[in-house]
Parts: C-alpha cells; structure tokens; sequence
C-alpha cells in the first residue's frame, strides 16, 4: 500500500530535499507567513542546499552575517562571508550602518579582509583604526598610490628603516616631504637618546662610587640630588640604565636609613 501522507503536506515539507529546494521558490520574504518558513529552512532543514536555497530567498544582510558567525557547516559559512562582504565592498549599506558594523564586528579577521580589499578610503580606514594593526596600515600603504591614504596611513611607520621604505614607494611630494620631516626629527631623537645614554653611564658609575664611599650622609645625599638633575630625561635611557637608577635609589635609601639608625 502507497504512502501518501506526503502529498499531504506542503512541498517545502516535502521528503526530498529537491522537491523542497523547488518550493523556496514560491515562497516570497515579504509575505509574514512565508518568511518565517524561510527562516525555519534556513536555519533548521537538514539538507545543507535547502538551507542555502533559503538564505539566498531571504537575502538579508544581517541574516548572512548571523550565518557566517554561527554556522558550522563549512561551505555555507564561506559562503556567507562573501555575501557580507560583497554588500560592504559595493556599499549596499548606508554609510552610517557600515560604520556600526565596522565598529561592532569582533571578528578582527573579517575587517582585515575587508581593510585589505576595500576600494572606498573611507571605509578603509574605518576597517583599519578598529584593526588597529600598524603592520596591516604599512601594507596597505605599500599597496596604493592613493595620496589620501597613504597620508593617513603614514602614522604606522614609527622608525627611521621603515620611513625609508615609504620613502622609495610614495610617488607624492606632499608625502615626500612629510617623511623627511619624521626622518629629521627621529634622527636628532636618536643623535640625543645616544648622547644621554653616554652621560648616563658617567653619571650612574658615580653615582654607584659615592654609595661606596665613607662620607657622611649628607655630603651623600648632595651629590646624588646632583647626579640625578645631571641625569636626562630616564626616557631617553636604556632598559639597563632605568633598571640601575632604581636600584641606587633604593640604596639610598638604605643608606639614609643606616644612617638615622647610628643617629638615633
């Protein structure tokens, strides 16, 4: 005896994962009832394609980005991420709703993505300050000829060999003469971090003598007050450097300490 319960039920309820993929087809988004069927096949049918059938009928953003973020099914997953990228890049979504994304997506290698591929400026750089990676900055300067972007982009190279880099790959003045500008200030930054450095080590030996030595206290005292104005300013200084300055302090402060005990 033939089954025919299933001539029955609606064609989207159908057995066969074809029959049903066929009935999303006459189902429309805009009708309050067929939507949430959609929503149902999309996000709970078994078939993989009649999900994906579904999804591509709903066609919502917001749906593609809940996709990408919660399925597991590889390809769907994939898929979902082009669709969400494809409406940033082509700027489907008003400039103030791609903000928002941008500026609420934790998922940090989406917007590297988006930051690395994207053609609008704009958004661009709205996908780079929430990266916030100075290397990714660097490369997406290499890979233009923009002289808006690379300008906005320059703040990423922080020392002399990578200004130097930017230097050779700019083709504009403006720029051009902006790192030279960067490159003249960090190298007389690096000409007075050198000389403080020199007269550190100086200072610091007699510093480290002094503590040493037999005289009173308060002749001690005089000269690391001394020392410590000769000093420059301790972010000039080595890790080292640093390192040693507080450990003298904190001998003398021992040694002041000694001292009011032979006092008292």
């Amino acid at each position: 005896m033939m089954n025919f319960k299933h001539l029955l039920l609606p064609k989207y309820k159908h057995p066969q994962a074809a029959v049903r993929c066929a009935a999303i087809a006459q189902l429309s988004p805009t009708n309050a009832e067929h939507k949430s069927v959609l929503h149902e096949l999309a996000f709970n049918d078994a078939d993989e394609k009649v999900r994906l059938t579904a999804l591509q009928k709903l066609n919502n953003f917001y749906l593609w980005w809940k996709v990408a973020q919660t399925f597991k099914a590889s390809r769907i997953r994939d898929i979902a991420f082009d669709e969400v990228a494809e409406r940033l890049l082509s700027n489907e979504l008003s400039t103030r709703e791609a903000a928002t994304f941008i500026r609420e997506c934790a998922n940090m290698r989406f917007v590297e993505r988006l930051a690395l591929t994207s053609e609008d400026i704009d958004f661009k750089l709205a996908c780079l300050k929430r990266l916030n990676k100075p290397q990714v900055n660097r490369q997406c300067f290499f890979a233009t000829q923009n002289e808006q972007l690379q300008l906005a982009l320059l703040n990423a190279f922080e020392d002399i060999p990578q200004l130097l880099k930017a230097l050779k790959k700019t083709t504009h003045a403006r720029i051009q003469a902006e790192i030279e500008l960067r490159l003249q200030a960090l190298r007389a930054h690096h000409i007075q971090q050198q000389q403080a450095q020199r007269e550190a080590t100086v200072i610091l030996a007699k510093w480290a003598e002094v503590l040493r030595s037999k005289l009173a206290f308060a002749d001690i005292q005089q000269r690391v007050e001394q020392y410590q104005r000769q000093l420059g300013p301790e972010t000039l200084l080595t890790d080292s450097q640093r390192h040693t300055i507080t450990q003298l302090r904190e001998q003398t402060i021992s040694r002041l300490q000694r001292a009011q005990v032979i006092t008292d």
